[in-house]
């Protein structure tokens, strides 16, 4: 009898450990996995792109015709006066177009002036046409001449009128070739006078992009001119992102060459049509222009490169879950996975506005549930698992 106690005793004692081992055992082999707690908090969503800082009142300012850099008066950070000759070129083309035009002008007004002479002496013989046909004809009346002498008094007047019609048409085409020839001298003097660069605005020479004695194209950028005291920036945001950008958001400017964290700005303004550019990979982008004060400028200047955050919308009490935890099925369907006593259930969810980091929550789950935080871990439905903050 003592025996079968003892043994008894010996088998609960046994049983025990072996049940307490495959315990630990089971829980030894749960997947670990990294977990959070949702909770509410504020959430913006942003547009994010590069930007450029240029001054607000900044021109800039184009070659308008092909030429050669002649001289550069002024030099960068020099302020100017709005009119002041920045940049003067030259161009042999339009030198030679002008001189040709020049020369064809003074060939065809020598050529009027010698009709108009000639149209004097013209007039002069016809008066003395016109003179000796009366009197042969009073002769002939008076049976003093003969009708041939009539008649070749009348043919003479009648060539000398022919003449006279023929200098008067050349010296209306030598005049419609003068002023002509004005017209396009004109055209050339005001090419001519593009050459010459003046400042748009007064201000300070922000840039400079030619020196003398080099050859620029039409169209080449030659420079600005700017108050750098008063700077705003340029992005130019994809066309995809324009549908929630509007005038007066919030702007959160950042950059390494910032003394401070960031910036504070706002949309400015809008353009009104959108322009094609290429990415860095090459692909033609179609992108709008969005100008952007600043409050403060901190140690900015134009022409530094930032990083720009356009505020399109804010909850202040929004469900976050982080971006990693939410799986998006083939059909669309967005799912978590929510931890219940220990175990793993899916769960659909629909989804608001998003920032980098966190998604809002607005149907599916609740203040202080726990969720798996990583979604592309392989892990199932009903899955025991051993959670880890």
């Amino acid at each position: 009898m003592n025996w079968n106690k003892k043994n008894i005793g010996r088998g609960i004692i046994i049983g025990a450990l072996l049940l307490g081992g495959f315990m630990s055992l089971g829980v030894m082999n749960r997947p670990a996995a990294e977990v959070h707690q949702v909770q509410q908090g504020s959430l913006i969503a942003a547009v994010e792109e590069t930007g450029e800082v240029r001054a607000c009142n900044s021109s800039e300012i184009y070659a308008l015709l092909s030429g050669h850099v002649k001289t550069v008066p002024v030099k960068v950070g020099e302020v100017v006066e709005q009119g002041q000759v920045l940049i003067t070129m030259e161009s042999i083309d339009l030198q030679i177009e002008i001189e040709n035009v020049r020369s064809q002008t003074a060939q065809a007004r020598a050529a009027a002036e010698g009709i108009r002479e000639g149209m004097v002496n013209t007039r002069c013989e016809i008066e003395q046409a016109e003179n000796d046909l009366n009197r042969i004809t009073s002769l002939y009346n008076a049976d003093a001449a003969s009708a041939a002498e009539v008649d070749k008094a009348r043919a003479r007047l009648n060539a000398a009128q022919e003449l006279l019609n023929q200098q008067n048409t050349s010296l209306e085409s030598y005049n419609a070739q003068i002023s002509s020839l004005g017209s396009l001298s004109n055209q050339l003097f005001r090419k001519d006078k593009q050459l010459s660069q003046f400042s748009p605005v007064s201000g300070v020479m922000l840039d400079l992009q030619v020196k003398p004695n080099q050859v620029v194209a039409f169209g080449s950028r030659l420079g600005s001119v700017g108050d750098p005291e008063i700077m705003e920036i340029k992005a130019k945001i994809i066309e995809d992102d324009m549908r929630d950008i509007k005038i007066g958001q919030n702007v959160v400017i950042t950059s390494p060459v910032l003394e401070q964290e960031f910036l504070q700005g706002r949309v400015e303004e809008i353009y009104p049509q959108a322009e094609e550019s290429a990415s860095s990979l090459g692909v033609i982008q179609r992108r709008v222009p969005v100008i952007i004060s600043l409050e403060e400028t901190g140690n900015l200047k134009p022409g530094y490169e930032v990083r720009v955050a356009i505020e399109t919308m804010h909850q202040s009490q929004a469900l976050l879950v982080p971006v990693e935890a939410i799986r998006t099925l083939e059909n669309g369907e967005q799912q978590i996975a929510v931890v219940e006593e220990g175990r793993v259930r899916f769960r659909r969810i629909e989804t608001g506005i998003r920032d980098k980091y966190y998604v809002e929550a607005v149907s599916g789950l609740a203040a202080g549930e726990t969720i798996i935080r990583d979604a592309s871990q392989n892990i199932t439905a009903g899955q025991r698992i051993k959670a880890k903050q």
